[in-house]
């Protein structure tokens, strides 16, 4: 039976990098940068940075099925980050049109917060996916096949000299 989950080893560990780093960061955001608590943020940040952590240590550590959890793990990142990105957008239009501005600072305010987390929390795990992705059995077999000598060159490699 073929491993589908099978990836390169220098993507693996750059990736297991990768999501533990980011992981620590959002970490050090819930529990540090955000001093208000509020449920669905720290629910949502905590579960993001748990999955990635757990799936990146799986891909450092070799296991098995650590390309799947690396997957599920990017793809709860990448839904909670475009769900925040279209709340922060949404807020800085408001507060734009509302109170005039006034609303113009604090809309950019949320502009630059949009940009600062936009490549943590929808650019990386949309690459992970991308780099993680199954390759089809025809891709793989095509990117593993050896090529048998031919007959012809097995024959005069034989024949001494």
């Amino acid at each position: 039976m073929e491993n589908r989950n099978e990836i390169a080893r220098n993507v693996r560990l750059g990736l297991g990098t990768g999501h533990v780093v980011l992981a620590i960061g959002l970490a050090i955001v819930l529990l540090v940068a955000l001093r208000a608590r509020y449920l669905p943020v720290d629910l949502t940040l905590g579960l993001v940075a748990t999955l990635l952590a757990g799936s990146g240590a799986a891909l450092l550590g070799g296991l098995r099925q650590a390309p799947l959890l690396a997957r599920v793990s990017a793809a709860v990142a990448l839904v909670a980050g475009l769900a925040f990105t279209t709340a922060l957008i949404w807020t800085a239009a408001y507060l734009k049109g509302i109170y005039g501005d006034l609303g113009r600072g604090a809309s950019a305010f949320f502009t630059l917060m949009v940009f600062t987390i936009l490549p943590y929390l929808v650019v990386y795990p949309a690459l992970a996916l991308f780099l993680l992705r199954p390759q089809t059995g025809e891709t793989k077999a095509e990117a593993s096949k050896i090529e048998p000598p031919k007959a012809e060159e097995a024959k005069e490699e034989r024949r001494p000299e």
